[in-house]
């Protein structure tokens, strides 16, 4: 579906001199453009030599004498294209200057055409399209700043109004009594001529307005080339019933509640068919199990029937035989797993047994070499106290051996000398 593109943005200053006037006028190359088609390129609304957008906005504003904040929007930026398909079917078709016109003639007559004072045409990227600066002078009565109660810093100004009234009243010898509160007047200003020029964007964005001017734009235009308004916004409502409204606490969780019983209700259907399914499928595997049963014994019958063709009759015994025989090896051959799983299951208890002694062996042994370490260090500690020990009691004995030994040495010369 080929659907019509019209994008309306602010811009300040500041902005006018980073995006427009660098990404339109192509100072700097974007990534998104070829550098071979940029020649193409097309300046819709004649410029004096030299005059760049920002300037041409500039001179708008002067030339009407408006006043200008610091921070102002001075320009409102235009995007108007449609649908990659859209645009390449009105290109190959021949129809692309003709789209231009109607484009123009749209935005002249929406917003004058002497605030339209820059439009370009870019044909070096993907889709054909125009970037339109539109400066915001308008005319007529100031939109009407409703207010259901008056702010704080509305209240304060009253008080002080109501103070200074105060003071006067009882400076004229007034009392208390008779003074009548609410009583004061606002301060009167002097309306301003409603025919004036005045820049004011916001007067141009109101929902009602920017619906209008995109209406106005599928009507005049798109109809025309064949493009859609858009799925979303074929049946929109009027612009000023289009407004969205808060939702309370209280709201959100009344809807909850109201779908919860729904969403329950939907869940036992989806677990109700999950059964069901689960069911069909525990059906289609005893199926499948016995049409492999059938199968196996198809494949017994055929092979009897071959047999009995190649050799007659007499070969039926010869197959129940058989047929017998191999039960019983299959039987065999059940009991030979089940044996071997039971070896296996007992190899790995004998394994885990192995593995648990091993581990406590290990253990003992790590506990002994530890016990041998500290009995060895005992050891050596004692004998050094041994050594210790000994060698004090030896020099505490020395004066009494000697003492023993003189003792000894005079007993032994009185003897002497006696027998002499």
């Amino acid at each position: 579906m080929n659907k019509i593109v019209f994008d309306i943005k602010k811009a300040t200053r500041l902005q006018v001199q980073q995006f427009m006037t660098t990404h339109i006028e192509r100072t700097e190359t974007p990534d998104n453009c070829n550098p071979e088609l940029t020649h193409l390129n097309r300046e819709l609304v004649p410029r004096p030599e030299g005059v760049d957008r920002t300037q041409a906005i500039v001179d708008r504003i002067e030339a009407t004498g408006v006043n200008v904040r610091k921070n102002s929007v001075i320009a409102l930026q235009v995007l108007l294209t449609a649908s990659y398909q859209g645009m390449k079917e009105v290109e190959e078709s021949g129809r692309l200057d003709q789209w231009i016109e109607d484009s123009m003639q749209f935005l002249c007559e929406v917003y004058g055409a002497e605030n339209v004072v820059a439009a370009t045409l870019h044909l070096d990227e993907k889709t054909p399209h125009i970037h339109a600066t539109i400066v915001p002078i308008v005319t007529g009565k100031r939109r009407d700043r409703n207010h259901t109660k008056p702010n704080k810093k509305e209240r304060q100004l009253e008080e002080k109004r109501e103070q200074k009234a105060l003071a006067k009243h009882l400076k004229n010898g007034g009392t208390y009594e008779n003074f009548e509160r609410g009583n004061t007047k606002k301060r009167r200003y002097t309306k301003k001529d409603e025919s004036c020029n005045r820049l004011c964007a916001d007067d141009l964005f109101t929902s009602e307005k920017l619906y209008l001017a995109r209406l106005k734009y599928y009507n005049d235009v798109g109809r025309k080339y064949g493009f859609d308004y858009g799925e979303d916004h074929m049946h929109a409502p009027e612009p000023f019933k289009n407004k969205k409204k808060h939702k309370t606490t209280r709201q959100y969780y009344e809807e909850i509640s109201r779908e919860i019983p729904q969403l329950e209700q939907q869940q036992e259907q989806l677990l109700t068919k999950q059964k069901q399914i689960l069911t069909e499928n525990e059906r289609l595997l005893a199926e499948n199990a016995e049409l492999e049963k059938q199968q196996k014994k198809l494949k017994k019958v055929n092979l009897g029937t071959a047999l009995n063709n190649m050799f007659g009759s007499g070969a039926n015994d010869e197959i129940k035989f058989l047929e017998k025989k191999v039960e019983r090896l299959e039987q065999d051959n059940q009991l030979l797993e089940e044996r071997n799983q039971r070896l296996a299951s007992d190899y790995q208890i004998s394994k885990s047994n192995s593995e648990r002694d091993r581990t406590y062996i290990n253990n003992l042994l790590e506990v002994n070499r530890k016990l041998k370490s500290m009995l060895e260090a005992i050891y050596i500690d004692l004998r050094g106290e041994y050594d210790s020990i000994s060698l004090g009691i030896k020099e505490f004995l020395k004066p009494l051996f000697e003492v023993k030994q003189k003792q000894q040495q005079k007993n032994t010369n009185q003897k002497i000398q006696g027998i002499k």
